[in-house]
């Protein structure tokens, strides 16, 4: 998955999913292009890729405002090798938790959207032409697997994030044609190591059991899929929602009582091994 040579903006770079796409797509290859509200936070990341050997930009802006958007792209349009990778990545969701439907304040509501979906759409309006000017590009949407089931509350980021889902098979059915592909990435639980430290243990155990896998996902693994898909590798995939949650929302819901309990095959010889 070699991305040298290409130029990559990522959005919401300053924080811990942004940072950890920024740093492996440097890694690999790519000039990356920072852009954070938090022009500290995302100055941060970048110092320490270009500290690293890597190649690396710092622009700061505010996703929700088409100005500042089109100003970021046609920076990235600027930066030597060609522009054809776009991580939109800004988000929030911690200022909805525990706040059900009917507490929801509008402007929470709207806020959201903002942030989550406006800015998705504005960063592909305006990365667009400058990918069918150079012959294609890669657009990576960072969605959630919020998206896909009900729960008590986020009602504004899930909903959010949905649309992103939806946007994301027009862009790729809108541009598919001009050799740009779009896709997103649905992660579900991936907690820095400071989110961890503050999450009760009894949730982190309660995520932890519905997991099929062993473990909790971390940034690295969703930067890695995310990597994978801004590459060359990935040229014939496109309008595609992947999962990258250790398949945490596909299973039916009984499964970790039913694994506690020992029921169905959990009885049978198989059990030692799982």
């Amino acid at each position: 998955m070699d991305l040298s040579g290409k130029v990559a903006v990522v959005t919401g770079a300053g924080g811990n999913l942004g940072a950890s796409v920024s740093r492996l797509l440097a890694a690999r290859g790519a000039t990356v292009v920072l852009s954070d509200i938090n022009e500290d936070a995302a100055s941060k990341v970048c110092d320490e890729i270009t500290a690293g050997g890597g190649d690396a930009a710092l622009y700061a802006a505010d996703v929700t405002s088409e100005e500042q958007v089109r100003s970021l792209m046609a920076f990235a349009s600027e930066v030597p090798g060609c522009f054809d990778v776009l991580v939109n990545n800004a988000g929030i969701i911690g200022q909805e938790h525990g706040i059900t439907l009917t507490e929801l304040d509008v402007e929470l509501w709207d806020k959201t959207f903002a942030i989550n979906a406006r800015s998705v759409m504005l960063a592909c309006k305006h990365a667009v032409p400058y990918m069918i000017e150079q012959g294609g590009g890669s657009i990576v949407n960072v969605s959630s697997v919020s998206s896909l089931a009900g729960y008590f509350w986020v009602n504004a980021y899930a909903s959010s994030k949905a649309a992103v889902n939806t946007l994301t098979r027009y862009v790729a059915t809108g541009y598919g044609k001009q050799n740009i592909r779009c896709n997103a990435v649905l992660p579900g639980v991936h907690l820095s190591e400071e989110a961890e430290a503050r999450t009760p243990k009894d949730a982190i155990a309660q995520l932890a059991d519905h997991c099929m896998l062993p473990r909790l996902g971390n940034s690295d693994d969703v930067a890695k899929v995310v990597a994978f898909l801004a590459s060359d590798d990935s040229a014939y995939i496109t309008g595609q929602y992947i999962q990258v949650d250790g398949g945490i929302i596909d299973h039916v819901p009984q499964l970790a009582e039913a694994r506690r309990r020992g029921d169905g095959f959990y009885r049978s010889g198989l059990k030692k091994d799982l």
